[in-house]
């Protein structure tokens, strides 16, 4: 790790060294190393673990050294030649294993305003507010930056929600992919020159009357879904456990005829096992929440489902890490089920619907100088599943949806 130049982000608890990271003396300077103090300080208000410290003792760094061993002498006793052997020693030594550095981890408790700080650099105001490396009198500041829980988009077009929602099956293909190659996410960079810099992959978009949008938009859409035709007022079911795919359909009511559109109503729905889901449904759940305790994933190629949430919530808990398909809430949040965690959640699909508890409580990021991808706490893998294999229905429940409404 080159101290002087490393730029890091990270988010609140996520630790500052990750997985065979290492803190690392570098010269080209021959020198032997022995019963020197080796030092991390942290004085710094955006991180949290106590100073970490130990002796370096019998090391040889700083490429070759000659060492003499043995003189020849004539027999008058007159020195005629000095023999050495040259020993090549590496220009690095590890001070620090990434096993000793876990204790320190990002705290966004002092960033009252803003999205992000950064750990002070600036000699000496770093001894007293920053964290620094010391190997004896040696000493060099670490440049992190502490960020809160963004909404961003990555390498390879995982994106962030952060685009505008279609009317219909077709708007979303032709409108919204079209706005994703844009790359119209809300983030920040690691450029200096950028006004909400956090990684130079990243766009930075703002519109000032978004809030406005949404306010009117939200109104118009308690309206439609009011108005919703589905006829579900005869059904009626108790809150329900859900520990595989065909609990889904022995605990549920189909609507009409149709056995792929699932109901379930006055009641919530939690999902207590990890589910792997095989075939194309809509699960609609009104006047009750979707509590998602365990992770869901796809079993097949063709495997497609859609998770409508109407008058309820969408509540995931902390420990999920990964959930697929279409999860649309009407009148209602997508939210964290038990407050704030540094795990990361990977949604292989789509959300719609007001994500912002979800994102403030899934606080890992993670970035670095020279990667372009900036890790985040949600990361949303867009799928074409749900244009090759429509749940059925969906179309419907997106039409409640505004042009310019936002998963925020």
């Amino acid at each position: 790790m080159n101290i002087s130049t490393y730029k890091l982000i990270v988010g609140n608890e996520v630790s500052v060294f990750s997985n065979n990271d290492a803190v690392a003396f570098e010269t080209n300077n021959p020198m032997y190393l022995n019963s020197i103090p080796a030092t991390i300080t942290n004085n710094s208000p955006l991180l949290s673990g106590a100073n970490a410290s130990k002796t370096i003792n019998n090391i040889w760094v700083g490429w070759p050294i000659r060492f003499e061993i043995g003189r020849d002498y004539d027999g008058s006793g007159n020195l005629v030649n000095i023999s050495y052997e040259e020993r090549i020693y590496p220009n690095t030594t590890i001070l620090f294993q990434w096993s000793e550095l876990q204790g320190f981890k990002g705290d966004i408790s002092s960033i009252t305003s803003g999205s992000y700080k950064d750990t002070i650099t600036t000699n000496p105001t770093y001894r007293s507010q920053g964290i620094y490396a010391s190997l004896q009198y040696l000493e060099s500041p670490f440049n992190i930056r502490v960020s809160k829980p963004i909404i961003s988009n990555t390498a390879g077009w995982n994106a962030f929600i952060g685009s505008p929602l279609g009317y219909n099956v077709n708007t979303v293909v032709n409108n919204f992919l079209n706005e994703l190659k844009k790359g119209n996410f809300i983030t920040s960079t690691v450029n200096t020159s950028s006004s909400y810099a956090l990684s130079s992959a990243t766009t930075s978009v703002s519109d000032a009357g978004l809030s406005q949008t949404i306010s009117t938009g939200t109104a118009w859409e308690e309206v439609n879904i009011t108005d919703q035709l589905i006829a579900t007022s005869d059904i009626y079911t108790p809150s329900v456990n859900i520990t595989s795919e065909n609990d889904i359909i022995t605990k549920s009511i189909k609507l009409g005829d149709t056995e792929s559109i699932r109901v379930f109503k006055s009641g919530n729905v939690s999902i207590d096992r990890n589910l792997n889901l095989s075939t194309v449904k809509t699960v609609i759940i009104e006047d009750g929440d979707l509590v998602i305790n365990k992770n869901i994933r796809y079993n097949n190629n063709i495997s497609s489902y859609a998770w409508i949430v109407k008058n309820g919530n969408i509540r995931i808990d902390p420990t999920v890490t990964n959930i697929a398909w279409v999860y649309v809430v009407l009148n209602g949040s997508i939210l964290s089920n038990g407050g704030s965690t540094s795990n990361r959640l990977t949604v292989d699909g789509s959300l719609y619907g007001n994500t912002l508890d979800l994102v403030n409580n899934r606080s890992y990021v993670r970035g670095q100088t020279g990667y372009s991808a900036l890790n985040v706490g949600v990361v949303i893998n867009y799928s074409n599943r749900v244009i090759m294999y429509p749940p059925p229905f969906l179309a419907k429940f997106l039409e409640q949806y505004s042009l310019q409404r936002v998963a925020r």
